[in-house]
C-alpha cells in the first residue's frame, strides 16, 4: 500500500482526489483496474462516484468539517482478481475571516 500525499482544502471546495495506482505490483504484471469504491473516515465527506483514469482513480470530494483530517480509502478490484487498496489524507482548512 503506497500513501497519498496529504491534501488541503476548504469545507466550501470539491477538489478531485487521484490515487496512483501506477506501483503496485498487480499494474507491472498488466492488471486493468475495475470498480473502485472509495470512503472516508470519519463521516461527512460527500464523495462523488469514483473513475478510472489511466492507472489511477479520480473522485471529486467536498464538504467536511473544518479543522477535521479525514482518512480516504480506495479500494479497485483487477481484472487478475486482486484488490488493491491507497489510502490518502485530506485536511478541511479553517476559512479565515476576512
Amino acid at each position: 500500500m503506497k500513501a497519498l500525499v496529504t491534501r488541503e482544502k476548504y469545507a466550501g471546495e470539491e477538489r478531485v482526489c487521484f490515487f496512483d495506482f501506477q506501483y503496485q505490483p498487480e499494474q507491472a504484471e498488466g492488471a486493468d483496474l475495475l470498480s473502485p469504491v472509495v470512503t472516508a473516515a470519519p463521516s461527512g465527506l460527500t464523495i462523488g462516484s469514483p473513475s478510472i483514469f489511466e492507472v489511477g482513480v479520480k473522485v471529486m470530494v467536498g464538504g467536511g468539517e473544518e479543522g477535521v483530517v479525514y482518512v480516504l480509502q480506495c479500494d479497485a478490484e483487477t481484472s487478475l482478481g486482486a484488490t488493491m487498496t491507497i489510502y490518502g489524507k485530506l485536511k478541511i482548512l479553517v476559512t479565515p475571516t476576512p
